[in-house]
């Protein structure tokens, strides 16, 4: 139970530094210490999101009744790490802004973070479960966090391609509607 402050803590520094790499780099080559300086900064709001988002979907999860509306808000608010790195959003507006950017494209936003899962993360991580599992202790620990580091950057990306699309499409609409 500790390591779950411990994991949303590292998450949310490590996607951040990785978003801000992925913006600076068409500008100058990142360098690790920016772009985790960068997410550093931001953690106060990364970790308050994280956390207010994982509180309310684990109630709505605790029972099977609440289980749709957890996935719900879980998809709706998937992209809050992006909103606060890339948007400059807070982190008690992060939410709301992500769920603003994923309305009325649910369905195609949960399809795109599990074909991106399904490609980039769950074998890899399932490599490193079984690695884990057949080295006990200390060092099967350690080797299940290094197939972790590596697994993250992949959903990072994808999620913030994720949420370019979006965002693309919702000022396209906006646009239109307005011109």
């Amino acid at each position: 139970m500790l390591s779950l402050p411990i994991t949303i803590v590292v998450y949310g520094l490590v996607s951040g530094g990785i978003i801000v790499a992925l913006m600076e780099s068409e500008a100058r080559a990142p360098t690790p210490d920016a772009a985790l300086e960068a997410a550093q900064k931001r953690l106060g709001d990364l970790f308050g999101a994280s956390v207010r988002s994982f509180v309310i979907v684990a109630l709505f999860c605790l029972t099977i009744i609440g289980i749709p509306f957890g996935l719900y808000r879980a998809i709706r608010w998937a992209l809050y790490v992006q909103a606060i790195m890339i948007d400059g959003q807070t982190g008690g507006s992060s939410l709301a802004y992500s769920a603003r950017i994923v309305q009325g494209r649910w369905w195609s936003t949960l399809g795109r973070i599990i074909a991106a899962s399904l490609v980039g993360v769950v074998p890899i991580t399932l490599i490193g479960q079984l690695i884990q599992a057949a080295v006990p202790g200390l060092p099967g620990a350690l080797i299940g966090a290094i197939v972790s580091a590596l697994t993250t950057p992949y959903a990072v990306i994808a999620s913030t391609l994720i949420y370019f699309d979006l965002k693309s499409r919702v000022v396209a609409v906006n646009t239109s509607t307005t011109a």
